[in-house]
């Protein structure tokens, strides 16, 4: 079984078991036995659609080296994606954007 979480622009199915933390800069998913977690934010233009330039330079900002990107897609969304060792945690981080999603 599991429980929606909904936001203003998307929403997700979490397991039982996991708790949320909103804050201004993303929603915390994590585990009650304090193994694992998973954080989203999101973004949009004020005018014309998300190009893979924009999801590039967000990826940029954080991974200014580009080590490991690599271009992804999972259902209707694509965009890059790296993995790596900080601080002995593994993190896995994923820029990505939907075609099906515009502002005019």
């Amino acid at each position: 079984m599991s429980e929606r979480f909904v936001s203003n622009w998307w929403s997700i199915r979490i397991p039982l078991g996991w708790e949320s933390e909103e804050d201004e800069d993303c929603v915390t998913f994590s585990s009650s036995n304090g193994c694992g977690a998973l954080q989203i934010s999101a973004y949009f233009k004020e005018r014309g659609s998300v190009t893979d330039e924009d999801v590039s330079e967000f990826a940029f900002d954080e991974v200014p080296d580009e080590r490991g990107l690599m271009k992804v897609s999972y259902g209707s969304f694509e965009g890059l994606e790296t993995s790596y060792f900080e601080s002995e945690s593994f993190r896995r981080v994923c820029w990505l954007r939907n075609h099906t999603c515009s502002c005019i």
